[in-house]
């Protein structure tokens, strides 16, 4: 069995997940010809003109054409040693690291081992175990699309694990945000439940802590009081990195036309 052989069995041509992500088995296809036939979104790698010549095997893509994970296949002669594995990571993790891509997966059709291409560490669960999770889009879609979209939220040049996720009831907050927005006028009912959602979601992300320090609540309210800021400079800040950050958090969906 070719190498070519063991990525169409998975990702045979282009396979979607869930609609949310496209699998491309490419082939021969090089990254150059890729961002010439805008198929992925990377004007970071126009300036690493030794990537250009690389042939990924599979790239999953998210529907804006972001590359999110890098796979490499191998045979399963070359990845039955510890040894070929580490050099089947090695090979292509720094071109993964170059177009911006956190998740790398060097697979052989049946062992799947995942890296953090921000670091060259394995990726570990909420346990502490390696993450093993077999990509096989045509059968477990919902699981790994989950998966991916943690990991892509998750990993970071200081984390390479998955995130324990922890769960809290939002009602109290949002009757107290209900509270204050209550006594203010405002110009349409639409404009009030707009910016009841703009400050529940900035609230609770700050609360479970998803903004960073010089990203949450408290921190863009406390610009307020300091002497010299301006409403209108506060309010940049908090649209260019808090806000960023949250709708980074949530990608969009593509909609499924019936």
């Amino acid at each position: 069995m070719s190498e070519q052989t063991i990525q169409n069995d998975l990702f045979s041509n282009s396979v979607t997940i869930l609609d949310k992500y496209e699998c491309l088995s490419l082939g021969a296809t090089t990254i150059g010809d890729l961002i010439k036939a805008k198929r992925i979104n990377c004007g970071k790698v126009r300036a690493f003109v030794k990537n250009k010549g690389k042939k990924p095997d599979v790239l999953i893509v998210d529907s804006s054409k972001k590359v999110i994970v890098y796979i490499e296949c191998k045979l399963p002669s070359e990845f039955n040693t510890d040894e070929k594995v580490e050099a089947a990571i090695h090979q292509e993790i720094d071109v993964a690291k170059e177009l911006g891509v956190k998740i790398f997966v060097a697979t052989d059709g049946s062992k799947f081992v995942w890296v953090n291409a921000l670091t060259s560490r394995r990726i570990l669960d909420e346990e502490g175990n390696e993450v093993r999770a077999a990509i096989q889009p045509k059968i477990e879609e919902r699981k790994i699309a989950t998966l991916i979209e943690r990991l892509t939220i998750d990993l970071s040049e200081t984390n390479d694990c998955l995130r324990q996720i922890k769960y809290s009831d939002p009602t109290n907050l949002a009757k107290k945000i209900g509270g204050l927005l209550k006594n203010i006028k405002f110009t349409t009912p639409k404009d009030s439940l707009y910016t009841f959602v703009e400050l529940f979601l900035f609230k609770y992300l700050s609360d479970i802590n998803i903004l960073a320090p010089t990203e949450n609540f408290d921190y863009i309210w406390n610009l307020y009081r300091e002497q010299g800021r301006t409403k209108d400079e506060v309010l940049y800040r908090y649209i260019h990195e808090p806000r960023e950050k949250s709708a980074n958090s949530f990608p969009k969906r593509r909609i499924r036309r019936r």
